[in-house]
């Protein structure tokens, strides 16, 4: 998994939808390019998605969007208990290091 301290998320993240931008793209920059198999896939299709997956668009209204698919393993015990909230069942997507430039400065 890629660590980081809470004291280095930077100072500026203040609401929640920061902190999942700030997260998404830190892991787009660590695994983009990456896929997994995610459908058996046919002829025209290889059934390959990306890891994590990030984009920014225009949207009808004339506002912009940041658009981030994340695709998360699931350690296979979360059917089974349900004492531990779901994030807690994440799996490593890599063992990359946190760039400075997601750093807290």
């Amino acid at each position: 998994m890629t660590a980081f301290q809470t004291s280095g998320i930077p100072s500026g993240i203040d609401t929640l939808e920061e902190l999942v931008l700030w997260g998404q793209l830190a892991l787009y920059e660590l695994n983009k390019g990456v896929t997994y198999k995610e459908s058996q896939g046919s002829p025209v299709d290889s059934g390959l998605a990306p890891l994590i997956d990030f984009s920014i668009i225009n949207t009808a209204d004339n506002t912009q969007r940041a658009i981030c698919r994340t695709s998360v393993e699931l350690n296979a015990a979360w059917t089974s208990d349900g004492t531990q909230p779901l994030w807690n069942f994440a799996e490593a997507m890599s063992n990359a290091v946190l760039p400075n430039t997601y750093k807290a400065a």
